[in-house]
């Protein structure tokens, strides 16, 4: 699992071709997730904006199921978050190739 002082260090380095920010949850970040699944994976941090600043989000459990489920429904074929981790204000997501 990671710990804060691994989110420090993602965030300090910046969005790569792994590493993607998000302020929240919405369109874009689906696409990222298409495009990371797409492709040989990566990290989705929400809650980063682009300038690499903590922001936040609120996150609770039906939060993230609804994410989920939004998610599964805009994709085709499917597509399920494999690893999530994260607390109340930002959240971790990894996407792996299929």
């Amino acid at each position: 699992m990671i710990d804060y002082h691994d989110f420090k260090h993602i965030i300090k380095k910046g969005e790569s071709e792994k590493i993607e920010f998000k302020s929240s949850f919405n369109h874009e970040l689906i696409e990222t997730i298409v495009a990371f699944s797409n492709s040989t994976g990566g990290k989705i941090i929400i809650g980063i904006n682009q300038k690499n600043e903590f922001i936040g989000v609120a996150i609770n459990d039906e939060s993230v199921q609804n994410w989920v489920n939004e998610i599964k429904t805009k994709t085709s074929p499917q597509i399920g978050v494999l690893k999530r981790t994260g607390s109340a204000k930002l959240g971790f997501w990894e996407i792996v190739d299929f």
